[in-house]
């Protein structure tokens, strides 16, 4: 049986043996004058005269009424503490779930803020690139433009520079083809004087005295000279470039040299005119 209980049983006509824990029941089993007997049949354990055996089942009783109370308090104790446990326990799970949520909900918001700042540095790099691109692709642009631009300047500037060569070259053909027209007139007509200058061995005062003589001859070197000057290349001159002499007629009085030598200042006169007219062509 357990030694954690006492119990009884008829050993002899005279004695009962009781059996439980010795360090435990010495005391109580003293009381219903008990005696320890190692070498009794059946195990160890007391002896007690059957005089005392309504007094030994009190004892046992009143241990058991002991032990119920005990054990409600214990079951009491054990239940309390269970609760309180159970109740610890409960909290610290349901702490340790809040806490693993509130640790889930800072892990998820660092992680949704990292991703955010990857997100926020990925468009701005991106942004960044593309704005470069643009401002690339501006740059190219513009120096395309330019680079048209100037290429159309330069196109413009040789074509104007062509168009004033051209220009200029024409200027030259048509001075020059004035020049030798004027040269082909004035030419004919230098030798014309130098050939009557050369048949006529008399001083000029004199050859043109001649003609108070004979104005027709006087008429007729003039006529010449003025077909000569009447060509289309001579139409936009003014008359008083080369104007019609005036025929001497031979007057009632007589010439003096004072006459004479107004006719000779007149004709030096458009001579100098003449000269002056070459200069002009020649530049």
């Amino acid at each position: 049986m357990s030694n954690q209980t006492l119990t009884y049983e008829d050993y002899n006509l005279k004695s009962v043996s009781v059996r439980g824990d010795r360090n435990k029941f010495t005391n109580i089993i003293k009381k219903v004058k008990g005696r320890w007997n190692p070498r009794m049949k059946g195990g160890e354990g007391w002896l007690v005269g059957k005089e005392f055996v309504p007094k030994l089942q009190e004892i046992i009783n009143s241990m058991d009424d002991v032990k119920n109370v005990i054990k409600d308090d214990v079951k009491n104790v054990i239940k309390d503490d269970v609760k309180k446990v159970i109740q610890d326990d409960i909290k610290k799970v349901i702490q340790d779930d809040i806490k693993k949520v509130i640790q889930d909900d800072i892990k998820k918001d660092v992680k949704v803020k990292l991703i955010k700042k990857k997100k926020s540095k990925y468009y701005r790099e991106h942004s960044e690139l593309d704005s470069d691109s643009e401002l690339n692709e501006k740059s190219e642009s513009e120096s395309s433009d330019s680079d048209k631009e100037s290429s159309e300047s330069d196109k413009k500037s040789s074509e104007s520079d062509e168009s004033i060569n051209k220009k200029k070259i024409t200027q030259i053909k048509d001075k020059n083809t004035f020049k030798n027209r004027v040269t082909n007139k004035v030419i004919p007509k230098k030798e014309l004087i130098e050939s009557v200058n050369k048949n006529n061995n008399k001083n000029v005062l004199q050859y043109y005295k001649s003609f108070s003589k004979k104005p027709g001859a006087f008429n007729e070197l003039y006529e010449e000279d003025s077909n000569k000057y009447s060509s289309s290349s001579y139409n936009s001159s003014s008359s008083d470039d080369f104007p019609e002499p005036v025929s001497p007629r031979r007057k009632a009085y007589k010439r003096n040299d004072d006459d004479y030598d107004t006719l000779f200042n007149k004709v030096n006169d458009l001579q100098k005119r003449l000269h002056h007219v070459e200069i002009k062509q020649k530049k």
